[in-house]
């Protein structure tokens, strides 16, 4: 963490045009080199938006996370594809969201969670996966929303019971990417 009055240096931020398509450098001197992140051929005025934008994001993020060419190079492409590219998939995140299940602790059992559940998590991943498939919806965050999730309810063909385990599930990898990640997940869910 670093002290409110700690004064924080500045990204440097350039587009440059190489090979017909636009880079993003990020450079700063708390580590060495540049960072380099291709954000493909467009318009010079939305590629303007994203490096004010970008700026702003970095400089608020990193008060208060210490500043490595690692960090700085995930959130730069965190970034990029969420919210320039928009291609990013919700089931990028899964392995994350498979790790901090590994670590829940269950008060009422006094133990951590089984491996019957976290496979009950994988395999609700997988159906999910196959359900946007079929329907040929992108998993970008911001597609899912209530009629998604009902459809895959419905989409689903094993028992009632186990249908609703694995929805319930479902919504709580959801919920996680909307809480721990601040993904845009639509409102109506």
């Amino acid at each position: 963490m670093k002290d409110n009055n700690t004064y924080i240096i500045p990204f440097e931020i350039v587009i440059t045009l190489e090979g017909g398509y636009y880079r993003l450098n990020i450079t700063h001197p708390g580590y060495k080199g540049r960072i380099r992140k291709r954000i493909g051929n467009g318009n010079q005025d939305k590629h303007e938006t994203l490096l004010s934008h970008l700026k702003v994001e970095l400089e608020k993020h990193f008060t208060e996370v210490d500043v490595s060419k690692e960090a700085v190079d995930s959130f730069v492409n965190y970034y990029v594809d969420m919210y320039y590219k928009k291609n990013a998939s919700v089931f990028d995140y899964f392995p994350e969201f498979i790790k901090s299940k590994q670590e829940t602790y269950n008060e009422k059992t006094k133990k951590f969670l089984t491996k019957a559940s976290l496979l009950t998590y994988e395999r609700t991943a997988i159906f999910f996966q196959k359900y946007l498939a079929a329907k040929r919806i992108k998993p970008y965050p911001a597609n899912i929303n209530k009629d998604i999730l009902d459809g895959y309810f419905h989409y689903l063909k094993q028992s009632y019971n186990y249908r609703v385990k694995l929805f319930q599930k479902n919504k709580e990898f959801i919920s996680y990417l909307a809480k721990a990640k601040g993904f845009p997940i639509h409102p109506s869910y």
